[in-house]
């Protein structure tokens, strides 16, 4: 914990802290001087590039189109939805807005199960598979399928996050997945 770490500097450190100015540069260098202008309508805190021109796609055309032509698909996202947008554009995901959630648009947060099951109402879905990178993904899927009787959901956790080896696979079992992919474009042969 912070406090412990700093001990008696903790309070010098808490009446300094100032929430608002760690997002803003934060997203200054997440997003870069014009993504930082254009999304949070001002000027950046610090100049820089920014990190999302660097951010990898972890998915394949050949897997989004796998998906989409077979399943109703679905995003829920722990991102702002204008990032959430330029994410989906850099696949090739064309997903309607009432088939989104983003951190914009519901007040709980992932694991909270409210927007996948509301998802899965819009979709009309008997059944739900979830994808994630993260615990709290898998976590949503196994919040959902214990708050909603009427279909079933499966959490899947993908080793290209944080969590990695034998050690992510263990944490993603215990946390309740259905399975654990290697990548996300794993999933087409794994819903076979």
């Amino acid at each position: 914990m912070l406090a412990d770490a700093l001990g008696e500097r903790f309070d010098a450190v808490r009446e300094r802290w100032d929430p608002e100015r760690l997002r803003r540069v934060f997203q200054a260098l997440y997003l870069g001087d014009e993504l930082y202008r254009e999304l949070e309508g001002g000027e950046p805190p610090l100049s820089t590039r920014g990190y999302i021109h660097d951010e990898p796609t972890l998915v394949s055309s050949e897997t989004v189109a796998a998906l989409t032509d077979r399943f109703a698909v679905g995003v829920l996202t722990g991102r702002p939805a204008d990032e959430a947008e330029i994410a989906l554009s850099r696949v090739g995901l064309d997903v309607p807005d009432e088939h989104r959630f983003t951190m914009d648009d519901w007040e709980e947060g992932k694991p909270h199960p409210r927007a996948l099951i509301t998802l899965a109402d819009r979709l009309d879905a008997e059944s739900v598979v979830f994808v994630g990178d993260t615990l709290d993904d898998v976590r949503t899927a196994v919040n959902a399928d214990e708050a909603d009787e009427t279909r079933a959901y499966y959490g899947v956790g993908v080793l290209t996050g944080g969590l990695t080896g034998e050690e992510g696979r263990r944490k993603y079992a215990n946390a309740g997945a259905a399975a654990v992919l290697d990548s996300v474009n794993d999933l087409p042969e794994a819903l076979e």
